[in-house]
């Protein structure tokens, strides 16, 4: 399943598309940071780094499954050698370059903690309705009243409602904190960690 990038890196010097991109990336929430230059100590907390080709080799191993080379037309048979597993064919084609903005990578692994996950979202705060939750401080109030969060149940509320994925495989989360909060804990929140307009989604 794709899942939708917090924020991305656009390493380029080509100022249009670091404008169309970056409209087409505000209108999905995702902050983008663009980067004309690679630096060795460039620290990497985006869920994606989309580059130009001439920034492969100077590119830290340890960034390079986050990596969607554009290529202009050229092949990527080179790239593939070197770890690269997904491409930009057509930078102007603005399907494609939303296409680039998801990833099949698991947003969440067993090995993450909440602060891990945090460092890849635009906001450390959810503020909706009844809730005031604030993941960055593990502070989190239902109706003004302090309630208490469990660490595997933080890493599925930030998964969905500030990464904007509602993982249903982990839906016992849900009932479980529902037993304990109340049957409409989160009942007016919808899977994209929004408002529902309507009360049916």
């Amino acid at each position: 399943m794709l899942k939708r990038c917090c924020s991305i890196l656009l390493l380029t010097s080509n100022v249009p598309l670091i404008e169309r991109y970056e409209a087409l990336a505000a209108d999905l929430s995702i902050r983008v940071r663009s980067e004309k230059i690679w630096h060795e100590s460039l620290r990497v907390n985006e869920g994606a780094i989309i580059c130009e080709p001439e920034y492969i080799d100077q590119i830290n191993r340890e960034y390079i499954d986050r990596v969607v080379v554009i290529l202009n037309n050229t092949t990527p048979a080179l790239y593939l050698k070197k770890g690269v597993e997904h491409f930009l064919f057509d930078t102007e084609n603005d399907f494609e370059l939303i296409c680039s903005m998801f990833t099949s990578k698991e947003l969440v692994t067993k090995e993450e903690k909440p602060t891990q996950i945090l460092e890849s979202c635009n906001s450390k705060v959810f503020e909706a309705s009844r809730y005031k939750f604030n993941f960055q401080y593990k502070r989190f109030y239902l109706d003004g009243r302090p309630i208490y969060i469990k660490e595997y149940e933080q890493k599925y509320l930030i998964e969905w409602l500030l990464m904007g994925h509602k993982n249903n495989d982990k839906r016992m989360m849900l009932c479980n904190m529902r037993k304990r909060f109340g049957k409409d804990f989160l009942k007016e929140i919808n899977r994209f960690g929004k408002l529902k307009e309507e009360k049916n989604e």
